[in-house]
């Protein structure tokens, strides 16, 4: 039995909207998410997808940009994918659990999937679900928490000593936790194996995501912003078969 779990039902646009001292790195990622989009200058956009849609309130502002024709949304919480979609009619959204298989019956010019594919207990399937859906040509933009190294400590801290989070979610003691930190080792052995549903982000670590791509071979570009790790995948276009006789 899944040893973590975590109410999906919240306004998460409150964490980009809402003045709050957790909220800050939110409006910064946020605030980045925008500046990064513009700056792929993409253009002339047929179809995008949002995975981790929530209430459609990143979509929404992702859109305001793109202006893409056709705008689709999944979240693993029906409750959001009924918000989202009384509020943004325009747009189609569906409930989808990335821990499975995940089949919408068409590809996307562009993919964004923000602070998402961290909860997920199948990291590798997550990616490639979302992969998969991705049109030849396109570009996947995936926003990950850092939560290793010395930003992974001071997330520590916060957690334990300010707002007294109980870590439940992990194997071992907290103590165990912040050892492991400080070794630098693979945060992912501290999460229960079992879980195949939705998490926090203790034991996430975004090495993780650059060892799945590396052995699919997939290039992608990474950066950091703050407590953020950004990736940016193009998706190559398969060469044009030879006429016959060429």
């Amino acid at each position: 039995m899944a040893r973590y779990s975590v109410k999906m039902a919240i306004d998460h646009s409150l964490t980009y909207t809402k003045l709050r001292l957790r909220n800050i790195p939110h409006k910064l990622r946020l605030k980045h998410i925008r500046e990064i989009v513009r700056s792929l200058g993409i253009v002339d956009v047929g179809r995008y997808l949002d995975v981790g849609s929530s209430n459609g309130f990143v979509t929404n502002e992702v859109q305001n940009i793109l202006h893409s024709k056709v705008v689709w949304g999944i979240d693993y919480s029906p409750e959001h994918v009924m918000t989202a979609q009384s509020r943004y009619k325009d747009f189609r959204f569906q409930q989808a659990d990335l821990n499975g298989p995940v089949e919408l019956g068409l590809t996307f010019d562009f993919i964004t999937c923000f602070e998402t594919i961290e909860h997920t207990g199948r990291l590798s399937n997550a990616i490639d679900q979302i992969y998969k859906h991705l049109s030849p040509g396109g570009t996947l933009l995936i926003t990950v928490p850092i939560e290793i190294g010395w930003i992974g400590i001071a997330k520590f801290a916060m957690k334990n000593f300010v707002y007294g989070d109980s870590f439940q979610e992990i194997t071992g003691t907290k103590w165990n936790y912040l050892r492991a930190l400080l070794r630098g080792d693979r945060m992912s052995l501290m999460r229960d194996a079992s879980c195949l549903s939705y998490g926090e982000h203790y034991g996430f670590d975004h090495r993780e995501i650059n060892a799945h791509l590396d052995k699919l071979q997939i290039p992608y570009a990474s950066s950091r912003k703050f407590s953020t790790k950004l990736y940016v995948i193009k998706k190559a276009v398969p060469p044009a078969p030879l006429l016959h006789g060429s």
